[in-house]
């Protein structure tokens, strides 16, 4: 059985599904899919989540470590954030604590975490 490499990001602001999946696959090297965003040959799956607190719109994304993705889970959130021009937070795996907060101009800052009962948020000092 294979390893599975897992990024969790959240957008501040929900964003196009479809979009976000397919960007993903474009720049990650493979394709990927969701339940509500099927994807022929897909090699990962993508758990889309709403938020009603702190930031918005999660999205899991899960893939066998024998797929190479082409980028880090850093710079995938550094992707994104231009992309679809929004802050989001990146999970850092072992930390319950402080997540990376990344702006769409490519900043990234280690943040503390507040978690409400529906989401999460970054705490800014």
């Amino acid at each position: 059985m294979n390893d599975v490499v897992s990024i969790n990001i959240y957008f501040c602001s929900e964003q196009p599904e479809r979009r976000v999946i397919e960007f993903l696959g474009s720049i990650l090297g493979f394709v990927v899919e969701s339940t509500d965003v099927p994807m022929e040959n897909s090699k990962g799956f993508v758990m889309v989540m709403e938020y009603t607190e702190g930031y918005k719109h999660g999205f899991l994304i899960s893939y066998p470590s024998n797929n190479e993705a082409l980028l880090s889970a850093e710079q995938v959130a550094k992707k994104l954030a231009a992309k679809f021009d929004s802050q989001l937070l990146l999970e850092i795996e072992g930390r319950d604590d402080c997540w990376l907060h990344v702006t769409p101009d490519g900043l990234v800052k280690m943040r503390e975490i507040v978690y409400f009962d529906d989401g999460v948020g970054p705490i800014f000092e």
